[in-house]
């Protein structure tokens, strides 16, 4: 989109917002304005949300390179379906170590998933590592050693009671209909109807504890989500 075209979306955007105003004239006129522009320049309304939709990489990375864990693909969700986004995996070559995230959705909106899930991936894996360091020195303790597979598994559950606590926190953001299908239309346009497989760790044994620890270190995490006045984005404050 050159300059001019951008100028003209502009204009159509900020008269269709006076066409909302409680008095009835000023409304009407912005209206036949916002609608005589289009007219002019062949722009229609599902024109003008498309041009709202962009498509925001998360920073950090997937832990994968080909099926992510499932715990941290309903994280990647999650935060999507806070925010009114789809979330995307895709990895961007063959020489990629691992897959990306992406949001499609209203440009702030996806921006501030794609923020979002960068903290959360971060904090989630430092808290993993955090908690795995506890219980090697609790076995170290007593004379033992845990296993590479007790170790992985541990974490595995650990993450899955944590992404199970920030959820409770949140709750799904609705789009309107038309942008619902832009984002859709968008979505479909990059992944071409493609799906990314995730994987489910076997879990062997009892490890109730790392549930209950991922869940009191997912509970320590506060996003209060809400919308201000005026707005049509969902916000997430992190503390």
């Amino acid at each position: 989109m050159n300059e001019e075209q951008q100028r003209i979306i502009e204009r159509i955007k900020k008269c269709l917002a006076l066409a909302e105003s409680d008095n009835p004239n000023e409304a009407a006129t912005a209206l036949r304005q916002a609608q005589a522009l289009m007219r002019k320049y062949a722009i229609n309304e599902s024109d003008l949300v498309a041009r709202e939709i962009s498509c925001e990489e998360v920073e950090e990375p997937s832990s994968s390179k080909t099926k992510p864990p499932t715990w941290e693909a309903s994280l990647i969700q999650i935060i999507g379906s806070a925010f009114g986004c789809r979330a995307i995996a895709s990895r961007p070559d063959s020489r990629a170590q691992c897959m990306k995230y992406k949001y499609v959705g209203l440009s702030v909106n996806a921006k501030a998933a794609s923020y979002t899930a960068t903290v959360l991936l971060r904090q989630l894996l430092q808290a993993r590592k955090r908690f795995l360091e506890n219980i090697r020195n609790e076995v170290r303790l007593y004379g033992g050693t845990l296993r590479v597979a007790q170790t992985n598994q541990a974490g595995e559950v650990f993450c899955i009671g944590w992404v199970e606590a920030v959820r409770s926190h949140i709750t799904a953001f609705a789009n309107e209909t038309k942008i619902e299908a832009a984002i859709e239309e968008q979505v479909l346009a990059i992944t071409q109807g493609r799906s990314t497989k995730t994987h489910t760790r076997k879990i062997e044994g009892n490890f109730g504890g790392a549930w209950a620890a991922g869940e009191r270190a997912g509970g320590e995490v506060s996003l209060r989500q809400g919308v201000g006045a005026g707005q049509r984005e969902p916000v997430l404050r992190l503390t």
